[in-house]
């Protein structure tokens, strides 16, 4: 390793730290807690072996998140730095990544290009996810056996030794026992494979086998592994998920990443919503798809007499969309600010810098602007989107530490803030209840008595709230105080339902809660207003705390 690498190392560690650090406290939310869950109620290290019960191979995930587990328990800090850590060291990966990929360019000043790429993948808005959400270990994790196969790899396609290969090997079948989406990684290998020059005999029989035959036997015996313990190819959503193939809505999807990556569209709340639609439209698929097909043989054909940074450009490019693959038949989650994100950690890296070979096209005068544009907005956005992190903590720690978890009575919750601002706060799409477990995993309270979640709403400033009303016919009347909430329920807008207690119906701001014979006598209604915690006090159903 030259001196140069590790200087550009301690850099890349010191700036992630530095523009991150706001967020520190953050991201202990969601899964983490199922996490922590199954974990503590398992039989420690043995458990390692079978995931913690869930359904995947994910061995090295979960021998890693014991040993963290183990260390940080719920420090929010602790936990921070592992991630921040591990998304400088995905950076300093990626920067040695592409300085191999760039070596046969014959660039006059590669670094800056190089840079660029780099500084794109560790600080676009939508690393924010991955790095400051702490259920997102398998995607941090993951990719860095990716970044490190692929480096094994190019070294020994420049002519490295033969135990570069081992580098790719052992990468691919570690990375496999992190998250299925590693499955694409000889994917990765025939792109380069067939569109980079190399001083190896490419095209004759004991190459090809020398480098895929042992991906593939890697990669059969995890399938078979699969089917042995999980009685699926596919562990995680399962068959009917990953393996489903449907050209059409990939594509589809697949658009929809590249206008949110290259044109932010995540962040222009007013159109995303119509502007991905337009994506759906049958027309618009398959003549972009068709296209783009064209594109492709056109530069398959005419490879060799391109310009080698448009070859590289076009190269990358096709990275990102290999990398997008694994989630192309998956949920495009377009309506909060960074949900699934992490979605995309790897494949913006790769669009990103392949954008900036595209840009570095350009004459020297003049391609130095838009590549500093896109940096700065960029920039911006991350560290807008880190303080509603930022913010996102203070209101949720606020929440739960002043939560009265001495209370004995069922507790009845009237509005819980489901995200702030796009990111999410008390959120949950499978659990019953978003609140109850981060108040055990991440603070350590057991509440006393059972909790009950009646509906959530998006919090738009920390000071909303609403008022409670009490009709005659034991119906509960609750509506907004200001104007930009509504109401949510699992993950989605709040629609009509029952349970044996009460029975929920929305309205233009508001919403009904008609209570039922089988409501406890002594239920406690608690409703959030201003950051705090107040009761709904009237008989027979409301016990007066205020």
């Amino acid at each position: 390793m030259r001196r140069s690498d590790l200087w550009v190392g301690l850099a890349v560690f010191i700036v992630v730290q530095l523009v991150f650090a706001q967020a520190w406290r953050a991201g202990l939310i969601g899964d983490w807690s199922g996490l922590a869950q199954r974990i503590e109620q398992g039989r420690g290290a043995v458990d390692i072996l079978n995931s913690f019960g869930f359904q995947a191979n994910q061995q090295i995930r979960y021998a890693f998140l014991y040993l963290f587990f183990s260390v940080c328990k719920s420090d929010p800090l602790c936990w921070h730095l592992l991630f921040t850590s591990l998304h400088a060291i995905n950076g300093y990966l990626f920067y040695r990544l592409l300085r191999l990929l760039f070596l046969g360019l014959n660039l006059s000043r590669p670094d800056l290009l190089l840079g660029a790429g780099v500084l794109l993948f560790l600080f676009n808005p939508y690393q924010s996810e991955p790095v400051v959400y702490k259920a997102c270990f398998n995607w941090l994790l993951s990719s860095t056996f990716v970044f490190t196969g692929l480096i094994g790899f190019l070294r020994w396609q420049g002519g490295g030794r033969p135990a570069s290969l081992w580098l790719m090997y052992g990468s691919f079948a570690l990375g496999l026992f992190v998250m299925e989406q590693v499955v694409i990684f000889p994917l990765y290998v025939l792109v380069l494979y067939l569109g980079l020059p190399g001083r190896k005999p490419k095209y004759r029989l004991a190459s090809i086998l020398r480098v895929f035959a042992p991906l593939a036997l890697l990669l059969g015996a995890y399938l078979i592994l699969n089917q042995l313990t999980l009685g699926g190819w596919v562990g995680h959503y399962g068959e009917a998920r990953h393996l489903r193939f449907d050209p059409a809505l990939q594509w589809s999807t697949l658009l929809k990443y590249f206008s949110k990556i290259f044109g932010l569209t995540r962040y222009t709340a007013a159109q995303k919503g119509a502007h991905y639609q337009f994506f759906e439209a049958p027309i618009v698929q398959w003549v972009t798809l068709v296209l783009a097909l064209v594109a492709l043989l056109w530069s398959v054909v005419f490879w060799k007499r391109l310009p080698g940074l448009l070859r590289m450009g076009l190269l990358l490019l096709l990275l990102g969309g290999v990398a997008l693959l694994p989630v192309s038949n998956l949920y495009f989650y377009h309506l909060l600010l960074v949900t699934n994100d992490r979605y995309s950690y790897v494949a913006a890296g790769f669009l990103l810098a392949g954008l900036v070979c595209l840009l570095g096209l350009l004459p020297v005068s003049v391609r130095w602007l838009p590549i500093a544009a896109l940096l700065c907005a960029h920039m911006y956005l991350l560290w807008y989107t880190l303080g509603l992190w930022r913010e996102q903590a203070r209101i949720y720690y606020t929440l739960m530490e002043s939560f009265p978890v001495q209370e004995e009575r069922p507790i009845y919750l009237l509005n819980l803030p489901d995200n702030y601002l796009g990111i999410f706060l008390f959120q949950h799409t499978q659990a019953a209840n978003g609140l109850a477990d981060p108040l055990v995993y991440v603070l350590g309270k057991q509440p006393e008595a059972s909790i009950t979640e009646v509906i959530n709403y998006n919090m738009v400033t920390p000071w909303d709230g609403v008022r409670v009303e009490q009709s005659a016919d034991s119906t509960l009347n609750v509506r907004f105080n200001q104007h930009g909430n509504w109401w949510w329920r699992k993950g989605r807008g709040g629609t009509p339902y029952e349970t044996d207690s009460y029975r929920w119906e929305p309205g233009e701001g508001s919403y009904r809660l008609h209570l039922r014979d089988a409501m406890p006598k002594d239920a406690v209604f608690l409703y959030v207003d201003s950051l705090q915690w107040r009761y709904a006090g009237w008989s027979p159903y409301f016990s007066a705390q205020d």
